[in-house]
């Protein structure tokens, strides 16, 4: 036991600072639960990007976003699929792609999943181009609230018409 008025007393709590000390411990152990990644919608994978090349130089870009900022659904897990078509090439190339729409023969998703777009409109859902070196066509956004458990899933989007190719890439559901 320490004398009355020696340091043992900085650390005996008065009535005052236990109920001041409360809510404190009780705020810091809510905030180190929510933060120790044992949420049901965690996810290690949080960007992939897969390459996919096509003819004369052209080359498709997915980037698949799982539970993206500003895109989550506080019940299941979210998916945002951006794709763009780029000209890696020494010359112009002629393609023709989609610039609006994915059309749902466009993408196959293997996960069970419901496709939801924000409401626009398009002045036109293809055009062919003329893409010089280094330029590219995008992005272009498909998103999907997903209803699979956790596990490995594939997407396939096909965003060049002509020359006709795809890109796939998988994501993980944690």
């Amino acid at each position: 036991m320490c004398p009355a008025g020696s340091a043992g007393d900085q650390h005996v709590l008065t009535p005052n600072r236990q109920m001041t000390a409360r809510p404190i411990a009780i705020a810091a152990l809510v905030l180190l639960s929510a933060c120790n990644g044992n949420s049901p919608l965690d996810t290690v994978d949080q960007e992939r990007l897969s390459r996919a090349p096509g003819p004369n130089g052209l080359e498709q870009r997915l980037t698949l976003a799982v539970d993206p900022e500003g895109f989550r659904d506080p019940v299941y897990h979210t998916l945002l699929v951006t794709s763009d078509i780029v000209n890696t090439g020494t010359a112009p190339v002629q393609v023709t792609t989609r610039v609006c729409l994915f059309f749902e023969s466009d993408v196959q998703i293997s996960a069970e999943a419901d496709r939801y777009e924000p409401l626009m409109t398009c002045g036109a859902v293809q055009a062919r181009n003329e893409l010089p070196p280094g330029e590219s066509v995008g992005p272009m956004e498909v998103r999907y609230r997903i209803r699979s458990g956790p596990g490995v899933y594939t997407v396939r989007v096909r965003q060049a018409l002509d020359p006709a190719f795809s890109a796939e890439a998988s994501f993980r559901i944690p």
